[in-house]
């Protein structure tokens, strides 16, 4: 279903204003917002690469009752896409990513030869290795297995809660999900 919209010449300058001030808004927000403390409700943007969405799902729901605080709204796609999402300044909190070259592209911690760009839109610091498992179909790769890898982004406005989370990923629980889909957990 497509609706066709038509603006006359005053709501097109009204538009133009309202996009320019959002723009002038949105960078000077480019840093990380003040954090939300944990005894607060808390959304969490989650971007996670399909060839993991079963145990992502699945974990999703267990963290659940580990911090009922805590929502969590997944966006599932191919992890070269989110991770041009991210470097795009889409609102994500955490990237779990299918390739390690894809989160290398946006970790500002790794040199030109593998982050070109010196995108920095990852905390290295919250950047796990957690299982490794087949390569999605869709790339172009010399190998058949990858690491799927973790991190937070640097434009969350609860690194805390990020931190949280990512520690629920490596835990006992969520390695036994990996293992149900054939999924060898990295230790």
């Amino acid at each position: 279903m497509h609706t066709l919209v038509y603006y006359n010449m005053k709501s097109k300058k009204v538009t133009a204003l309202l996009l320019v001030v959002f723009i002038i808004a949105a960078l000077a927000g480019c840093g990380r917002e003040k954090e939300i403390p944990l005894d607060q409700d808390i959304v969490l943007n989650l971007f996670v690469a399909s060839q993991a969405a079963g145990p992502a799902i699945e974990i999703v729901e267990m963290y659940k009752s580990a911090a009922p605080k805590t929502g969590i709204a997944v966006t599932f796609g191919d992890g070269d896409k989110l991770a041009a999402k991210i470097e795009a300044g889409y609102a994500c909190d955490i990237f779990l990513c299918d390739e390690q070259s894809f989160m290398d592209w946006l970790d500002g911690s790794k040199g030109e030869d593998v982050n070109p760009n010196q995108n920095n839109c990852i905390l290295s610091d919250t950047r796990v290795d957690l299982f490794v498992g087949p390569v999605n179909e869709n790339y172009d790769l010399d190998h058949s297995e990858t690491t799927f890898c973790i991190a937070g982004v640097r434009t969350t406005s609860n690194k805390q809660a990020v931190e949280k989370f990512i520690e629920f990923m490596k835990s006992d629980g969520a390695k036994e999900v990996y293992e149900r889909y054939e999924l060898t957990p990295v230790e």
